[in-house]
């Protein structure tokens, strides 16, 4: 009681600290000892899959885990980029290329409309509904579409877990007589 009006350590506030589930609010002070805030207060310790509650799990700021992922906004991204947040790159294929030379496990793809056929590779799962503009935030609202080819997603021998999700897939229409055209084409 530093103050002498009988009551102890009085009006040291409170902080909020953490993102994701590891968002809360704590007192500055408990028994005369200042407390820091831990963000990382409340983090699963399962992995942090991109899922359909939009969850920030490990608490790192985004639905996902940042440092397994290569990331795609096809407004603001360049092919010549890192791949990552701050620095994307701007086609799904090269993203899930530099994902899997560098090891990566996921594309993180922003919102918008990506044209062309991807080759799904093993082991690399892409995602969509990010939005790059709002910290790469992800929610049902933003909608990622491919579109622009007869088949637009092609799988070939996969065989290990590799998801695509939170996609608007429209494959075109084939000009050749009885042709075939699919959204996704997945062999062997």
């Amino acid at each position: 009681d530093d103050d002498c009006d009988a009551e102890v350590d009085e009006g040291l506030g409170e902080t909020e600290c953490g993102v994701g589930i590891c968002n809360h609010v704590q007192p500055n002070c408990v028994d005369g000892t200042w407390i820091e805030c831990d963000p990382f207060q409340g983090k699963s310790s399962e992995p942090d899959l991109p899922d359909i509650n939009f969850v920030d799990s490990d608490c790192d700021g985004i639905d996902g885990n940042k440092d397994v992922a290569i990331f795609v906004d096809g407004f603001t991204g360049h092919n010549d980029n890192d791949g990552s947040m701050m620095s994307p790159l701007k086609t799904l294929q090269k993203g899930i290329d530099v994902a899997q030379q560098t090891g990566k496990s996921a594309v993180y793809v922003s919102l918008g409309s990506y044209s062309g056929q991807i080759q799904l590779k093993e082991g690399v799962s892409v995602y969509g509904g990010y939005n790059a503009a709002e910290g790469w935030s992800r929610n049902a609202s933003n909608t990622t579409t491919i579109q622009g080819h007869i088949n637009p997603v092609v799988a070939n021998q996969i065989n290990q877990g590799t998801t695509i999700a939170r996609f608007k897939i429209n494959a075109s229409s084939n000009a050749s007589y009885g042709g075939s055209s699919m959204g996704v084409k997945i062999t062997n």
